[in-house]
């Protein structure tokens, strides 16, 4: 009779030193954050703003803001994107166009 043996897969370690950083992505988050607010002004009860490189020089923007619950009675406030756009920009981050316009509020 033969002995059954389960086949366990090794997930891959990651070494620190060898996840390379997106550098397009470090250098020009900066310089995009910028200009959306330059645009869109100051945003009431920001969370967090993150603008995420996708490929080449494009990025999705998205803007959490607080909000209180209708529905429920809490301490801690809930968080939601209030604004999100998915943006080109050229080689130096200055944005050629915005889907949908830079201040269209969700």
């Amino acid at each position: 009779m033969k002995e059954l043996t389960m086949n366990k897969r090794r997930k891959p370690s990651i070494n620190p030193t060898t996840v390379k950083t997106d550098e397009i992505q470090v250098s020009l988050e900066p310089i995009i954050k910028k200009q959306v607010f330059d645009v869109i002004g100051s945003v009431p009860d920001i969370s967090m703003f993150r603008a995420k490189r996708l490929w080449d020089y494009n990025w999705r923007v998205n803007i959490w803001c607080e909000y209180d619950s209708e529905t429920e009675l809490s301490v801690l406030k809930r968080t939601r994107i209030a604004y999100s756009y998915f943006i080109r920009t050229d080689k130096e981050g200055n944005i050629l166009n915005s889907d949908p316009e830079l201040g269209v509020k969700q």
